[in-house]
């Protein structure tokens, strides 16, 4: 669809490292990865963890 669009270049809000690397494999260079900051609680704390362990997403 970018292609299609005719876009290049795009900043890209994502913690998964794969999302880039597969992006930038269609011919879409990524510019910069722009992280998504949320806090951690008790609601949410083990499924982040999970994202960061499981799937390598970029979690501080």
């Amino acid at each position: 669809m970018l292609q299609l669009l005719g876009v290049r270049d795009v900043r890209l809000m994502t913690n998964n490292p794969e999302k880039v690397a597969a992006i930038e494999a269609e011919g879409v260079h990524v510019i910069e990865r722009v992280e998504h900051q949320m806090p951690t609680n008790p609601h949410n704390e083990t499924y982040l963890a999970t994202k960061r362990d499981r799937a390598g997403h970029l979690l501080r």
